[in-house]
């Protein structure tokens, strides 16, 4: 069984996924052999003239020597027109090229990842999948038959997928980033360090918030003639509650004892 990267997509009906994106991911994590890594929902934004541009990649298959296949499911369906395959989306005002949208977010993951590793390669090899399109026809010249699967080959998917990777499981290249940095940048994984300053006054404030809370209940019970026993951890506002009856005694001019275990401890309380 593959290796699902994010991990959390076992419930049904969990996050906004197609139908038939989730069947292929089942597929795939079911049927492939542990070997693989199976990465889905990959998305990248980039800055383009001061405005955000945003991209994503159905799935990317990795085997353990790093190579990468990317997936482009296309569940709407799609045709050959002026030489490029198109397809037409519900709500859109006409249709859109397959092919530039595989190269553009290949594109754009590849030259990120260079970016941000000292100008190291990404090498992904990439397969249209069309389940609801039947391309019987002669496919247009940029296009390679091999890394298309229609409706007529669906049930060949996995096969399909090992045989690239049996056929040349190595990636090639003199620049290639190591198998662990491509699995981190896949897996959206960075490094992130607590700010210590900001942990301590985070402490400090909301141990002093608990041990507010003691004295300030505390010192609104009228006992009288009973008196109050306090019994509480160590950080729960015992003191806090002693010092603020120590003050309203002086206040009203009333004399007060306060009896301490240590002297140290009686000490700080002068």
């Amino acid at each position: 069984m593959a290796r699902l990267i994010p991990e959390d997509v076992a419930e049904p009906h969990q996050g906004p996924w197609h139908p038939a994106e989730r069947a292929t991911l089942n597929k795939l994590a079911v049927v492939l052999p542990d070997d693989y890594t199976v990465f889905h929902g990959i998305h990248w934004a980039r800055i383009d003239q001061a405005s955000p541009v945003y991209g994503e990649i159905d799935f990317i298959v990795m085997n353990r020597a790093g190579r990468l296949l990317a997936i482009e499911q296309k569940d709407a369906p799609v045709t050959v027109m002026r030489n490029d395959l198109m397809v037409q989306y519900r709500h859109e005002p006409g249709p859109k090229s397959v092919t530039a949208q595989v190269a553009r977010n290949l594109n754009q993951l590849r030259g990120e990842f260079a970016r941000r590793h000292n100008n190291r390669t990404l090498v992904v090899d990439h397969l249209l999948y069309l389940p609801e399109s039947d391309l019987s026809g002669p496919l247009p010249l940029g296009v390679d038959p091999s890394r298309v699967i229609d409706q007529r080959h669906a049930s060949m998917l996995v096969q399909i997928i090992e045989e690239i990777f049996n056929a040349d499981p190595m990636p090639s290249g003199h620049t290639l980033g190591d198998p662990l940095e491509t699995h981190n940048y896949l897996a959206q994984r960075f490094n992130a360090s607590p700010h210590i300053g900001l942990l301590g006054e985070l402490a400090r404030s909301f141990s002093s918030r608990l041990s507010s809370g003691l004295a300030t209940w505390a010192g609104r019970i009228e006992m009288t003639p009973y008196r109050l026993h306090v019994k509480g951890t160590a950080g729960s506002g015992k003191t806090q509650l002693a010092l603020d009856e120590l003050r309203r005694a002086s206040a009203q001019d009333k004399k007060s004892l306060y009896v301490c275990f240590n002297r140290p401890l009686a000490d700080a309380m002068v």
